[in-house]
């Protein structure tokens, strides 16, 4: 078991405050952002996470150090004219068993980890031995085991905001910044959970947003792929290159689009997968883009 945390992009909207670094190293309390998802889910038995990094890498790097967690660090050189989705696309080679997925700009109560793990059975923390066993969390509304689980902040929702359609039995229908808020079971936090029997398939609809084709039919995934491990001229092992989206009308002709967030690609696997939400409840969860969400995050952690 795993965490995938996305910290490459330059918070240009914090530089009224004077900011001038990654956003994951905003602090809150007595550690940064990042510290925050490292110590949580290290006390939850994970040990191994996989961060891409881009604006001023070094300093992330720096402080992932610090946390007693293994770390691998992909780069996302295209930070400034790409997005989530190209970031994690990036990662894919790491995307082939059950992880735990955050935006790292997201300051969240630790226990909001374990509304992603099913304490019922033996196993209190994911990675303890015997073996994890795939399923063993992401429980849907009536029992049966989801693809993937997403932490929702069940409120009223503006246009600012990724939010949820969900039905019956908590399942997300539909995700996006576009949808009506009137539809919507609230906003999606930037946390989440999927499990091994979707990453193929997320690892694919990805791959329809970043990898360009030429008119020989080989395909270009960029500069960004720099640290991967694998050969950049094609989408990964066994994967296949996906044809064009019909769902985001903001993409080229031929679907690519690295600028989106990592949730155009999730929406597209709605259909064929079970995932579900899991509402924060009384619990605090907040991502920060602005300076206002700063102070807000500050107040609402007691800070």
């Amino acid at each position: 078991m795993k965490a995938v945390i996305l910290a490459a992009g330059m918070g240009r909207r914090l530089a009224s405050m004077g900011w001038d670094q990654p956003k994951c190293l905003l602090t809150i309390g007595k550690t940064t952002l990042l510290g925050n998802i490292l110590d949580s889910i290290a006390a939850r038995g994970v040990r191994e996470a996989v961060i891409v990094v881009g604006y001023r890498r070094e300093l992330v790097e720096r402080e992932a150090s610090r946390h007693g967690i293994s770390c691998v660090f992909v780069e996302n050189a295209d930070f400034a004219t790409t997005n989530t989705i190209y970031s994690l696309f990036l990662a894919r080679e790491h995307l082939t068993d059950d992880f735990f997925y955050f935006n790292a700009d997201v300051w969240f109560d630790p226990r909001v980890l374990d509304l992603l793990i099913d304490t019922s059975g033996d196993e209190d923390v994911v990675g303890n031995s015997p073996p994890y066993e795939v399923g063993a969390i992401g429980r849907a509304d009536d029992g049966g085991v989801a693809d993937g689980v997403l932490v929702v902040d069940e409120k009223r929702c503006g246009e600012e905001e990724v939010k949820v359609v969900v039905g019956d039995g908590g399942r997300v229908l539909q995700i996006g910044k576009a949808l009506d808020p009137a539809d919507c079971a609230g906003e999606f936090v930037g946390i989440a959970r999927f499990n091994r029997s979707m990453c193929s398939a997320l690892v694919d609809s990805l791959g329809r947003y970043c990898v360009d084709r030429d008119s020989h039919g080989g395909v270009s995934l960029g500069h960004g792929t720099r640290g991967l491990g694998r050969d950049a001229g094609g989408a990964g092992r066994g994967a296949r290159v996906p044809g064009p989206s019909t769902r985001h009308d903001d993409c080229r002709e031929d679907g690519v689009d690295r600028n989106l967030f990592f949730e155009a690609a999730v929406d597209d696997l709605l259909g064929e997968f079970r995932i579900v939400t899991a509402g924060l409840g009384e619990l605090r969860a907040i991502e920060i883009d602005t300076p206002e969400d700063y102070s807000r995050a500050k107040r609402l952690s007691g800070c």
